[in-house]
């Protein structure tokens, strides 16, 4: 018997991007979100590769501006 139907929305879709730009481990996110973390990557990996990149971007700027001074 298959498992619940996991339904993305605007809601999960801002969440998850914002939880894998801070860098919250997978599992977590999955776990928040009640869904395996096989389907987090299946419906959500643009969000997911953004977030990361956000926050490497982020990082990256600290790491300069601390540089810098």
């Amino acid at each position: 018997m298959p498992g619940k139907v996991h339904q993305p929305n605007d809601s999960t879709r801002e969440y998850v991007q914002r939880m894998s730009h801070i860098g919250l481990p997978q599992h977590h996110i999955a776990r928040v979100l009640d869904i395996s973390e096989r389907t987090l990557r299946r419906h959500y990996k643009p969000e997911i590769d953004a977030g990361k990149l956000q926050g490497d971007e982020e990082l990256a700027g600290w790491c300069w501006d601390d540089a810098r001074n």
